[in-house]
């Protein structure tokens, strides 16, 4: 027979759900608990990442003052410009002379922001933030034919569990806790101990694995 059993806390998943995450066995905790440790590795990286970008950005700016700038207001060109345009025609050439210095001063400047710009990003690509994780998850259904001898089943996975929720692993009271189908009855899914789990209202209300979605959450 084969041994069932979590490779992560070596419980027996003798009457316990056993989810297959990339062909290895786990309990659901110590699945849920896997799924966090991939999103938190990812939050890690890319918060290294970026203050790696960040730095380097900075480093870049000081050889290059102009880079990530604001252009600024007036330039000692459109004081000139108005000047001039003052002295051929009053008010009027003044106001032309100053918006045509600004509209070339614009597009230089942005041709400068964009050379400089392709030049760092081409070196330094911007992170990109962790998309939503996705684990490849198997639930083990070969039991789910067996009869079913126990009749109040929620008290019963209560118990086994230790009244302690299995996702977020926090012991609490009975009305507090809910006993939660892994797969739905709507799919297929019975009430054998193995497709059966406690869960607190909080966490069955955000569950989403094998299509779970709560219509009508209870909880905030």
């Amino acid at each position: 027979m084969p041994i069932r059993s979590c490779v992560e806390c070596s419980i027996s998943l003798d009457d316990r759900p056993r989810i297959l995450v990339d062909s290895e066995q786990y309990c659901f905790r110590c699945a849920k608990q896997f799924e966090r440790d991939l999103v938190e590795s990812a939050e890690q990286k890319y918060e290294r990442d970026l203050k790696i970008y960040q730095e380097r950005q900075l480093a870049f700016q000081k050889r290059h003052p102009n880079f990530g700038s604001d252009l600024p207001w007036v330039s000692w060109g459109e004081v000139v410009y108005g000047f001039f345009g003052w002295l051929i025609f009053p008010v009027i050439g003044a106001i032309a002379g100053v918006l045509i210095c600004q509209s070339v001063r614009r597009l230089l400047w942005k041709r400068e922001q964009d050379k400089l710009n392709e030049e760092f990003e081409s070196k330094n690509p911007m992170p990109t933030q962790p998309q939503p994780t996705e684990i490849d998850l198997e639930l083990d259904e070969s039991r789910f034919e067996e009869p079913i001898v126990e009749t109040n089943y929620r008290r019963q996975i209560l118990l086994r569990d230790d009244y302690t929720c299995q996702s977020c692993e926090e012991q609490k009271a009975e009305t507090d806790l809910e006993v939660h189908h892994i797969l739905m009855r709507a799919k297929c899914g019975t009430d054998h101990p193995t497709n059966l789990v406690t869960l607190c209202l909080h966490c069955h209300d955000r569950e989403r694995w094998f299509g779970h979605k709560r219509m009508f959450p209870t909880t905030i």
